[in-house]
């Protein structure tokens, strides 16, 4: 309530009271009951304006709530994520670790094989030169 509205109040509650005590000092029921309903107004006024404060008041609070909850819930989800990412990059970093160790292993054994394959004697692979190809690159194998 503003200002003006509540020095409104005041006076028309000071109105209603003067009224009233001025209907019973003369005797007057009319005015007793006029003052009543002046200060009754003034009073409803008052109460319905501090209601409206207070639910205002209510209201932001709540807000204020709101917003720190949402703020709250906002930043585990940030850390949820990040979280999901280092998991990511750490089982990609796993995966690449498992595939360069499979190519360490499978290189180490196809050296064997390669040398189990080779003549004997030779020191060759087991492939001979092409019959179209004079540069015994050795594209055709043996049978």
């Amino acid at each position: 309530m503003n200002t003006s509205n509540k020095v409104a109040n005041t006076g028309r509650e000071v109105k209603g009271h003067v009224e009233e005590t001025a209907g019973r000092v003369f005797g007057d029921d009319e005015l007793v009951v006029r003052g009543k309903a002046d200060k009754l107004a003034a009073q409803t006024k008052k109460t319905a304006a501090q209601a409206g404060d207070t639910a205002k008041r209510v209201g932001l609070r709540l807000k204020e709530r709101a917003i720190d909850k949402i703020s709250e819930f906002h930043q585990k989800l940030h850390e949820a994520a990040d979280r999901a990412e280092e998991k990511a990059e750490k089982a990609a970093s796993d995966k690449e670790s498992a595939a360069k160790s499979t190519t360490a292993r499978g290189s180490a054994g196809g050296m064997s094989a390669s040398s189990s394959d080779s003549a004997p004697g030779t020191g060759t692979t087991g492939t001979m030169p092409s019959s179209s190809d004079p540069t015994g690159s050795g594209t055709d194998t043996m049978p």
